[in-house]
């Protein structure tokens, strides 16, 4: 019997195996459909009003659910689904026959209405902020078109532009911090606003504090521009009062939801007894219906026992044709594998026979083309083969594919001795290439010129930047323990290039036996910035150690000296944030110029104290003296002062999140009662830590401690 033949024998009595069965099986099932109909009727008709209100608070339930998860600042969620709950719980009411539930549903209803109203008083808040946070962008953008206006007249007159662009600068740095201020607003999201508001360290009041306190420069420029100045510090104190508001109102939502959640208790609590009544009242029938389809399982069984000899004749049919066709598939399954196979074994009749030489056959081709293979990748690429016929596409390609490889690698094995012999000027013949193989000998010759290029500017310079480095840090003073009698002292700087723009130093003060602290951070970064900051070191030095003045009058000096070097000599616009730190004694110190906030840890309250400082930027005006002023403040014993420029507080980890000052505080309190020199290591590991090593800026960090047994 041919293979088609038992084929068909195999299918056909499956088929009436299967036809019995099916037949079998949909008069089982229209006997238990006639029993369902006629005993569960009646029992469905009681439980149906129950099972609908059941299922119909379920659905209000879940649709409260995404409400009260969608609703901040989506007005429309509140106003629209709000309105679809509160009439699918006024359906309830009317359709439910259940008093217990229908009271409960009712007080439910009542508390959502308030829930929902609370939700419309938090997203108007929003709306507010949302307007006060266009309102800047609008001022800020003014500020930008009078800038450009007053850069634009100052060229039409042919007078200084520095000052305008320095503006510019400022306005875009005005800008990017609101923008900073905005995202955080998303990134804390409406459960932070749950809480209480903390009175100190809030990361958006924060923020908005350091803003105001950046935007009090522009009250220094021209009359034009420090109008815009003042309104621009409005918007910012209109937005410390909204942060609050936020609060108060997301606090009484909570309190609400905290009241929903009881009352939803009680109704699903009531629920489920009523599911439990129900499926009191259906568990007899069950039990019914039960030992129906037990003696419904019993029937099925006994046609299938009858239908098993047709099952039976169906396998012995299949077992005739099984080995020819395991044979025939474990062939192409290792062929397909890439494991060549030898001859089939054995002799089979009919078709069979036909269909095992046609696949010996393509294992032999598949094995001449692999041994092909083989040699072309040990490297023999001078070797040909006979096409096997005209349409031998396969071994034409292969023959074709071999010359090409073979010329390529003459070409190329030329071009890589001469340049192990130090020829940078050899260059391969691409123009005999065609496609992908030019463009391998095109790309070869473009990393040899390359290199050629390269290897002389590098080493120059290298040697250029190494010496700069070796400059910088030489004039930068070592740590020591012993620099004033009060105070230990550490230090460290990571450039985010070779030469760094941050600047610190110390300088005895020859006059009055205190100290002169000061920290810095010339704008941009590379080379020209760790010039102006070695100028601003040697300033500050010649200035503190001989004159006798005032943190006020040091700044404003040397403001003076910086800006005639760097903007009149040099010819650079780079800004310099600088405060400079005077030490009177007995823990007290004085303070003057504008750089990040300071950090005074409190040995007694375990807790740092935000110190801000006064007055504005080095190199935007020739004279600055009027808008500095001095402050002060005290270190008990045991207590640390921390200085830092933005590269430590602006360091983004791998999902580019900001450490933050509010993250940096929390790294300086958990190592804060270290030796000072331990604690500068800490802190830089960790701040290491969190971006992974990669530095965008320049990291600095000043470790003041006054020590806590003080010399006589």
């Amino acid at each position: 019997m041919s293979v088609t033949k038992r084929l068909l024998t195999i299918n056909a009595l499956i088929c009436v195996a299967f036809l019995t069965i099916l037949a079998a099986v949909y008069f089982s099932f229209r006997n238990v459909e006639d029993a369902l109909s006629g005993t569960f009727a009646a029992e469905t008709r009681r439980v149906a009003d129950n099972s609908a209100m059941t299922r119909n608070l379920s659905r209000v339930l879940s649709d409260l659910e995404l409400v009260l998860r969608t609703f901040y600042e989506r007005n429309d969620i509140v106003e629209k689904d709000g309105a679809r709950l509160l009439s699918s719980m006024e359906e309830i009411l009317r359709n439910s026959r259940n008093r217990q539930l229908r009271d409960l549903a009712a007080d439910f209803e009542q508390r959502i209405e308030a829930v929902l109203a609370r939700c419309e008083q938090v997203n108007a808040i929003r709306r507010e902020i949302r307007a006060l946070e266009k309102k800047f962008e609008t001022r800020a953008e003014s500020l930008d078109n009078a800038v450009a206006q007053g850069l634009v007249q100052a060229i039409v007159e042919g007078s200084d532009t520095s000052d305008m662009e320095q503006l510019s600068s400022l306005v875009g740095g005005y800008r990017e911090s609101f923008v900073r201020i905005e995202l955080r607003f998303e990134r804390l999201g409406p459960e932070f606003f749950k809480r209480p508001v903390k009175e100190n360290g809030h990361p958006l009041l924060a923020l908005l504090q350091d803003l105001h306190l950046r935007l009090r420069t522009l009250t220094a420029s021209a009359p034009k521009i420090a109008g815009h100045g003042q309104e621009l510090m409005g918007l910012v104190r209109e937005y410390e009062k909204m942060v609050p508001a936020l609060h108060a109102a997301s606090a009484n939502l909570e309190a609400g939801l905290e009241k929903l959640a009881v009352e939803r208790e009680a109704l699903l609590s009531a629920m489920e007894e009523s599911d439990r009544q129900v499926a009191g009242k259906t568990e007899e029938t069950t039990r019914a219906l039960t030992t129906l389809i037990e003696r419904t399982l019993g029937f099925n069984l006994l046609i299938c026992l009858l239908a098993l000899p047709l099952v039976v004749s169906g396998s012995v049919a299949a077992f005739s044709i099984k080995r020819p066709v395991q044979k025939v598939v474990e062939s192409v399954k290792r062929l397909a594998r890439g494991d060549l196979p030898g001859p089939i074994e054995g002799k089979y009749p009919g078709e069979f026979a036909g269909l095992c030489a046609d696949i010996d056959q393509l294992v032999e081709t598949t094995r001449r083309v692999t041994r092909i293979a083989e040699e072309v990748a040990a490297g023999h690429v001078r070797q040909t083969v006979v096409e096997r016929s005209e349409n031998d596409r396969l071994i034409r390609a292969l023959n074709t594919m071999i010359r090409s490889l073979g010329k390529l690698q003459r070409e190329t094995d030329g071009m890589i001795r001469a340049v192990n012999q130090g020829r940078l000027d050899i260059r391969g013949k691409a123009k005999t290439f065609r496609g992908g193989w030019r463009d391998l000998v095109l790309g070869i010759n473009q990393l040899i010129a390359g290199l050629s290029s390269s290897v002389f500017r590098t080493a120059s310079l290298e040697r250029e930047m190494a010496l700069a480095r070796r400059i910088q840090t030489s004039l930068l003073p070592e740590t020591s323990k012993d620099v004033h009698p009060d105070l230990a002292i550490a230090a460290a700087m990571l450039p985010a290039k070779q030469v760094g723009g941050d600047f610190y130093d110390w300088v005895p003060d020859r006059s009055s036996g205190g100290l002169w602290i000061s920290i810095g951070d010339v704008s941009g970064h590379g080379l020209t910035s760790g010039l102006i900051m070695m100028m601003a070191q040697t300033i500050h030095s010649t200035v503190t150690s001989n004159l006798d003045c005032d943190a006020a009058a040091a700044v404003a000096k040397i403001n003076a000296v910086l800006y005639l070097n760097v903007r009149q000599r040099l010819g650079e616009t780079q800004f310099m944030t600088f405060t400079a730190l005077k030490y009177l004694g007995v823990g007290k110190f004085q303070f003057a110029g504008a750089h990040l906030t300071m950090l005074a840890f409190r040995k007694k309250t375990g807790a740092c104290e935000a110190i801000a400082t006064q007055g504005t930027y080095l190199n935007f005006k020739p004279d600055i003296s009027k808008t500095l002023k001095n402050g002060e403040f005290v270190l008990g014993p045991g207590d640390v002062l921390v200085l830092y420029t933005d590269g430590v507080t602006e360091a983004r980890n791998e999902q580019d999140e900001m450490l933050d000052l509010d993250g940096f505080v929390s790294i300086v309190e958990r190592h804060a009662l270290m030796d000072p020199e331990e604690m500068k290591g800490s802190i830089m590991a960790d701040v290491g830590a969190w971006c992974g090593g990669r530095r965008d800026d320049d990291m600095t960090l000043v470790i003041v401690k006054r020590k806590e047994v003080q010399n006589a």
